[in-house]
């Protein structure tokens, strides 16, 4: 995937000032913190889905991510073993957690927890 404007969506977090910033401005919608490291081949796989999914719920869903080498703290405070990891994030309490390159899985909670206006899910 191309870097820039594509990307503007999902976030990156270089520290817990950054962390806590991005939770506090997410606590009326779904915060999708995207737990990677640069060099997994998954986290690679995935990134494009993630961008797009950052895009189309820009309105209901912050993406963060986060590399679990830099913010190890964030990491083991979130309980991330594996990467990539998605913690789903409702006012303030985790609501979902992904383990894996799931793309449909991811797909189909992101929409469950930020549906789009007259949806049903």
């Amino acid at each position: 995937m191309a870097e820039g404007s594509q990307q503007i969506h999902v976030v990156s977090c270089d520290n817990r000032a950054d962390w806590d910033k991005k939770l506090e401005e997410g606590k009326n919608k779904l915060v999708v913190a995207y737990f990677s490291i640069d060099w997994c081949g998954p986290c690679r796989f995935i990134y494009p889905v993630v961008v797009d999914l950052a895009e189309k719920k820009k309105d209901k869903a912050t993406f963060v991510k986060i590399d679990v080498y830099k913010l190890r703290d964030i990491t083991r405070e979130q309980r991330v073993t594996a990467v990539p990891t998605f913690v789903l994030i409702k006012n303030g309490k985790e609501v979902k957690r992904i383990v894996g390159a799931r793309r449909e899985e991811l797909q189909n909670a992101v929409s469950r927890e930020a549906p789009d206006p007259g949806s049903t899910s």
